[in-house]
């Protein structure tokens, strides 16, 4: 038995070592395709110096006015001097293959930024080591480039700005904050002219724009998609969600738009009224549903609060709220019209503590569903290692279920605990670890780790990183954040549905993600005012 034991170990011993060293060849064989010759990868582990980026991507948002290059006779340039116009910046190197390719059309392109009233730039990566100035001048001047080049001495600018690769393009608006880019190609014309109408006009307000022409209806609605599907689910469409009401309606009242407001609010009054609370969808061409939504209601109360609303719209919905959607001073989720009849669950995201704090400084009613509500969630979370919170508590069995968390729930479960100063330091540091990883994707089961049907990446789960990271003041992962985005966009100045969130062809263009990406753009362009 003995020795038939120890032949067990010694076979499992020689099946280990044999493993370790497939896996060391197998890296040995992969790292050029991985990391190509000149580009280093650090591992997350490794301590970084003060101050640089610990993050896989450029960091969207950073004010770049400070820069300074050289020109051909090494005489400083500053950015922040060149600021009248949206700045085009192309990284490049003459021994680089793919910078070749792309700049062969590169003083055409350049032709056409600037009838975007934008400047493009070449902006040479001089290391010193398998660049130098010499080199970089020989080729233009063999290939009669005629676009105005500087050098980034000792390659300082890229190291800082965090990039990974050239070509890389960098798109600057007037106020020196990195606004676009793009790593490994130049983008095409349509692409980049994309970029540069938008930094002149500013992320929030082109997106604005987008939804305004083509998710909201004559009537003030926000539509669910903009491609109508030949799918009979609900929601999809023309449907108009209470959701996409609440988000709208939150960035007019920050942005002042009175109008736009005005015309939302109408909508759910006229629309969407469900026993006093907004249904929670309307098809189009029938009546509103009978169901409510409590995270939806809440939201549209607590912009409505914070709007001044007179206490004629405010009591009764109030009123509503408390005798519909709270049971033995809990909230529940939803309350159903036509079977007269409340959820028995509570999901954890749906506690907007904001608008309960609202609620209770004019109903003391609310404060014990306040308390109770956040008790709830606070008792929810999952472990130590996976900081996060269960999807929702079972009032029939006194239980939290949920075998598997969408990101964009459990996101919105911390930032309503960010935003009530409650959320813990450990599940911050958990969503700021994913984003160091590179990639946050759109479901992870209880154990932490993806799930098989959640390897996939959302913008309105980018979107509630930023907005949560800016709550936390963590302003490197919100720019993170940010970049992700960046590569989720449609980019094509004469497509329909440019800088849209979703696909070319104008699918998967949904209005959640279009209106979480505005408020997060809202917030960030806000704060940096």
């Amino acid at each position: 038995m003995r020795n038939s034991t120890e032949q067990k170990q010694n076979k499992n011993l020689v099946i280990v070592v044999l493993s370790i060293a497939v896996l060391f060849l197998m890296g040995l064989f992969l790292r050029p395709f991985l990391f190509p010759p000149g580009e280093e990868s650090i591992p997350l582990t490794q301590q970084r110096p003060q101050g640089e980026n610990p993050f896989r991507t450029v960091l969207l948002y950073e004010d770049l006015s400070k820069s300074t290059f050289t020109d051909a006779e090494q005489n400083p340039v500053a950015l922040n001097d060149r600021l009248d116009q949206v700045q085009v910046l192309v990284y490049w190197a003459s021994w680089c293959s793919y910078c070749q390719k792309d700049m062969e059309n590169i003083d055409e392109l350049a032709q056409k930024v600037a009838g975007e009233q934008g400047r493009l730039v070449l902006i040479n990566k001089l290391d010193g080591k398998k660049e130098t100035r010499g080199q970089a001048l020989e080729y233009l001047k063999k290939n009669s480039v005629q676009t105005e080049n500087l050098f980034d001495e000792g390659a300082s600018q890229y190291e800082k700005y965090g990039l990974n690769m050239v070509p890389t393009v960098l798109v600057v608006d007037t106020k020196g904050r990195l606004v676009s880019f793009s790593e490994g190609e130049i983008p095409q014309e349509a692409a980049l002219l994309s970029m540069v109408r938008e930094a002149r006009a500013g992320k929030t307000e082109s997106l604005a724009q987008f939804i305004q022409s083509n998710l909201l209806n004559e009537q003030g609605g926000i539509q669910t998609e903009y491609r109508r599907s030949s799918a009979k689910t609900v929601p999809s469409g023309a449907d108009v969600l209470s959701e996409s009401q609440g988000l709208m309606l939150q960035y007019a009242q920050k942005a002042g738009k009175q109008d736009l407001f005005d015309r939302l609010w109408s909508y759910v009054k006229n629309n969407m009224t469900a026993g006093g609370l907004p249904a929670w969808v309307t098809q189009e061409g029938a009546s509103p549903s009978t169901v409510t939504a409590a995270v939806d209601d809440l939201r549209i109360y607590r912009v409505l609060s914070q709007s001044r609303m007179n206490a004629a719209v405010l009591k009764p919905y109030a009123d509503a709220l408390l005798q519909y959607e709270t049971e033995n001073q809990n909230l529940v989720d939803f309350y159903d019209f036509s079977w007269n009849q409340k959820a028995s669950r509570f999901t954890l995201c749906y506690a907007d503590f904001q608008a309960l704090s609202l609620l209770k400084q004019q109903d003391s009613r609310f404060g014990k569903v306040y308390d109770n509500s956040l008790r709830l969630v606070q008792k929810g979370k999952i472990s130590q290692e996976f900081p996060l919170y269960y999807s929702y508590y079972d009032f029939s069995t006194g239980q939290y279920r949920g075998e598997s968390l969408h990101m964009s729930e459990a996101l919105l479960t911390l930032l309503h605990l960010s935003q009530a100063n409650r959320l813990p330091a450990e599940a911050m540091d958990w969503v700021e670890e994913r984003m160091r990883e590179g990639f946050l994707y759109a479901k992870y089961d209880l154990d932490g780790r993806v799930s098989e049907d959640g390897l996939y990446e959302s913008t309105g789960t980018y979107a509630l990183v930023a907005q949560l990271a800016l709550s936390e003041n963590r302003l490197p992962v919100a720019q993170a954040a940010f970049a992700r985005m960046e590569t989720l966009r449609v980019r094509d100045k004469e497509n329909p549905v440019d800088g849209a969130f979703g696909n070319a062809d104008g699918t998967g263009i949904y209005s959640f993600d279009q209106c979480m990406a505005l408020l997060a753009y809202q917030q960030m362009e806000q704060r940096m005012e």
